[in-house]
């Protein structure tokens, strides 16, 4: 075999071991929510979730024994419904306000990571799929398609940190469960804003728990009405949202400055 084939071959490999990125995957298979559990030091926590509060990203902690006893095969579907009666023991992974709304859970196990996927139908010719995703977010594009000569582009930067430091410092945990739970739960905000704003506008993360969102629109929007969207999506994870700091830049006036400000390569 020639050099160039041989990393030609590699390079197709490469590809498909990384599969889909997070937020790629539940679009392909149309997943309401969804969580991955990882193991660390012998227990397992959500480690990315869509769909998931603060409250119930925090109630993930769990032994390899009660997984062992749900899901002891790996890369096997296992299905828990109400009707059949047989979800009580997951229910505990879910706060009292999301509790009521799961009526199907689907758990895949492979080797250190459980994937949890909630009222969604998951099929297990699928599974080789969802154990090749990866946690990264899509690519940031500045796609000119979504703007017409008449559009509005507000730039916000969105910084979350002082809100999940202040919450996580008052549920007394060592530094190694907050860093966890502070991870996570960036993932969860970070996934919420790529759905929820990535669509017709443009979203990037920064760093942990800080964004940039350009919000394009064909009216000039009320800086009090765009906030006030923001917070009650942030309120779908945390609900005293009172530190998250939500600031705006001003317009981008050409397609240079929007790519500026989202850091598109």
């Amino acid at each position: 075999m020639s050099t160039s084939l041989g990393l030609l071959k590699k390079a197709n490999l490469l590809a498909q071991t990384r599969g889909l990125a997070f937020c790629e995957f539940i679009e392909k298979y149309n997943i309401s929510a969804i969580a991955k559990f990882s193991l660390i030091d012998n227990y397992f926590y959500i480690t990315n979730s869509y769909n998931f509060d603060i409250q119930s990203i925090m109630a993930s902690k769990s032994s390899l024994d009660f997984w062992n006893g749900i899901a002891a095969i790996k890369n096997t579907l296992y299905s828990f419904t109400h009707k059949e009666k047989s979800i009580t023991s997951l229910l505990q992974f879910f706060s009292f306000k999301l509790k009521d709304s799961i009526e199907k859970i689907q758990i895949v196990r492979e080797n250190e990571s459980i994937y949890m996927i909630c009222n969604s139908n998951f099929d297990q010719k699928d599974i080789s799929h969802l154990i090749t995703v990866n946690d990264n977010l899509p690519k940031v594009t500045c796609n000119l398609d979504k703007i017409s000569k008449n559009s509005f582009i507000n730039k916000i930067h969105i910084n979350l940190e002082k809100c999940i430091d202040n919450y996580l410092s008052n549920q007394n945990l060592n530094s190694q469960i907050k860093n966890i739970f502070t991870n996570s739960i960036d993932n969860e905000i970070s996934n919420q804003l790529y759905f929820n704003f990535s669509n017709n506008n443009f979203f990037c993360k920064n760093s942990k728990l800080d964004f940039s969102l350009a919000l394009n629109s064909l009216q000039d929007l009320d800086e009090r009405i765009i906030k006030q969207h923001l917070f009650n999506n942030f309120n779908q994870v945390i609900e005293n949202t009172s530190n998250i700091i939500i600031e705006f830049l001003g317009k981008s006036e050409n397609y240079s400055d929007l790519a500026n400000f989202l850091k598109v390569e």
